[in-house]
């Protein structure tokens, strides 16, 4: 049994702790933020508090050797989160012998992490892509927007990082990017704008070994968090894939001689056909659990190609499950509640919404609830509600498994 310690705490945790203990594997994991309590899952063997991943790298790094050094079953390191893995992929060195990382191979960490790169591996892979600019000052970003035409979208370079708390803006006219830029934000060094592809976006959940697919499947964003559909999925449906994304994909893994596993971004105009890249994420995508959904079993290679155990690559990667949905309840709520305090719904979006959210919530799969775990989806809620009472539940602890959590630890006060 190989022991495998999940760091970044992201919605898809839950389902790879899931799925790797069902393919026989010890789990373990640290925590930086409650949400959303992994710690508290049967499957999970063992856990510690650590420091944020986006904070200082020495503490965490420090906090990881900690642990490996009292629990020597741990064999493999699977980073979650962009953080994590651009943080454990840039100390492979440090871990050398010690551990597997589970993090895509170098060129690609180097060319998915940087947007510039990206956009120019597009180029000259013909993948389409539409006009955008890098800029670094505002008076740059609205003269782009300009020439550009509207709609454009603003996004961070570092797709890790926000732009005023969303994840892109979409803006449709200068007075609107004005306002929804008013000032350069902090923590960015340069923002790329793009004009703005109408449609959905598409995940392409995929993993490959030495450049060569071993499957991928296409997931189309039903609903995102945001009304602008600029959020986190909600809801994904798995469909067949264009051809362009077939072809764009398997180029991209040719071409970077990928290895592990990774998520590929379009924005897909279903009335005219047009299409842009948006960025290529070298780690688990957030919604993935979909993908295993359809046949996909992207957890379990993770551990394989890290270990030089992938299989070999199918005559079709592309041969999976289609039509299958999947929905994330806890991000519908969230996102109708956020938007509903916004002043951005009318009360017939609203009902459409909540009508949407009913009707998902039957579905047979859902990204993190499982009735066969249901303590993480029980602390979700629950943990909410009592601190509103201003009650604080105590932390679950395991004798002789769970590390106890240091007064210092940086979520002490949300469960102790």
């Amino acid at each position: 049994m190989t022991g495998v310690l999940l760091i970044g705490n992201l919605r898809s945790s839950l389902p790879l702790a899931r799925e790797l203990r069902r393919a026989g594997h010890a789990i373990h994991c640290g925590v930086d933020q409650p949400d959303p309590y992994l710690h508290t899952s049967r499957w999970v063997e063992g856990w510690f508090p650590h420091d944020e991943v986006d904070g200082r790298p020495e503490p965490i790094l420090t906090q990881v050797e900690r642990y490996l050094g009292e629990h020597p079953e741990v064999t493999v390191i699977a980073p979650v989160s962009d953080n994590a893995a651009r943080l454990f992929s840039a100390n492979r060195e440090r871990f050398a012998g010690r551990v597997t990382l589970a993090v895509a191979n170098p060129r690609a960490m180097a060319v998915c992490t940087d947007k510039a790169a990206s956009f120019e591996l597009c180029e000259r892979l013909g993948v389409p892509i539409a006009p955008r600019r890098i800029v670094e000052d505002r008076a740059a970003l609205l003269t782009a927007l300009t020439d550009l035409g509207f709609p454009c979208v603003v996004k961070p370079v570092d797709s890790s990082q926000f732009i005023f708390g969303r994840k892109a803006l979409i803006v449709r006219s200068l007075a609107e990017a004005t306002q929804a830029v008013p000032h350069w934000p902090d923590l960015h060094d340069s923002l790329c704008v793009q004009r703005y592809v109408a449609g959905r976006r598409h995940d392409v959940i995929f993993a490959a070994s030495g450049g060569r697919l071993l499957g991928a499947v296409d997931l189309e964003i039903v609903r995102s968090d945001k009304l602008d559909g600029s959020g986190y999925a909600v809801e994904t449906r798995s469909v067949e894939p264009a051809p362009f994304v077939r072809t764009a994909l398997a180029a991209f893994a040719d071409a970077l001689d990928y290895d592990g596993v990774g998520a590929l971004q379009f924005m897909i105009d279903p009335a005219t056909g047009e299409a842009t890249f948006l960025e290529l994420n070298p780690r688990l995508s957030a919604c993935y659990r979909a993908a295993e959904v359809c046949g996909l079993p992207q957890s379990r290679l993770l551990v394989e190609i890290a270990q030089g155990r992938a299989p070999e690559p199918p005559a079709d990667p592309w041969s999976h499950a289609v039509g299958r949905r999947v929905a994330w309840i806890k991000g519908d709520l969230a996102g109708f509640k956020r938007e509903l305090r916004a002043s951005l719904l009318s009360p017939p979006a609203a009902v459409r919404w909540l009508l949407c959210m009913a009707r998902a919530a039957f579905y047979r799969h859902h990204l993190t609830f499982d009735p066969r775990d249901p303590a993480p989806t029980f602390w979700l809620y629950l943990h909410p509600i009592l601190c509103a009472l201003g009650l604080r539940p105590g932390a679950r602890r395991r004798s002789g498994k769970a590390a106890p959590l240091p007064k210092a630890s940086p979520f002490q006060e949300a469960l102790a």
